[in-house]
């Protein structure tokens, strides 16, 4: 087994990559992020993984292709979209407002998490993790999506 456990993921779900997996286990993460469609052509292309985050759905697609292993999903939740401004600007300023996932607005440094997007234009995205099959590690991968979830993976599509 490596010493380290490849993960690609969805920007959104950069927060779930912590030092607690490490610990655990004295694996590091070598975790890169990418738009949902570059994720999923990274890996049609072959590219090395262990475990990739993306939405339900693109989860799905993957497994569909065979490039996921279905006895490993595990899911994460959902994300808001949401409004954000650069700090120190007030919120009321259309122009200084930009509209995000709630995880990006919180993880960007100079922007303020103002408000979740109001009814009817709310917007929530649905992540989930899964082992892919090219998994180096597949015990390796299976660990880091119960640290990161706080619970087994099971079979969700």
């Amino acid at each position: 087994m490596s010493n380290a456990i490849r993960v690609l993921s969805a920007g959104a779900a950069e927060s779930l990559m912590g030092t607690r997996f490490t610990a655990e286990t004295g694996l590091r993460i070598d975790a890169s992020f990418a738009g949902v469609g570059v994720v999923m052509k990274r890996l049609e292309k072959s590219e090395h993984a262990d475990v990739v985050v993306l939405m339900q759905p693109a989860i799905a697609e993957l497994k569909g292709r065979g490039l996921i292993t279905g006895a490993c999903v595990a899911t994460i939740g959902a994300v808001a979209t949401s409004l954000a401004v650069k700090t120190g600007y007030p919120p009321t300023v259309v122009r200084n407002l930009d509209c995000a996932q709630t995880t990006e607005i919180l993880a960007a440094q100079g922007t303020t998490f103002v408000a979740d997007l109001p009814s009817p234009f709310s917007l929530s995205t649905h992540y989930a993790m899964a082992a892919t099959a090219g998994s180096q590690s597949a015990q390796a991968a299976y660990r880091f999506i119960v640290s990161a979830t706080n619970s087994p993976p099971h079979f969700l599509l």
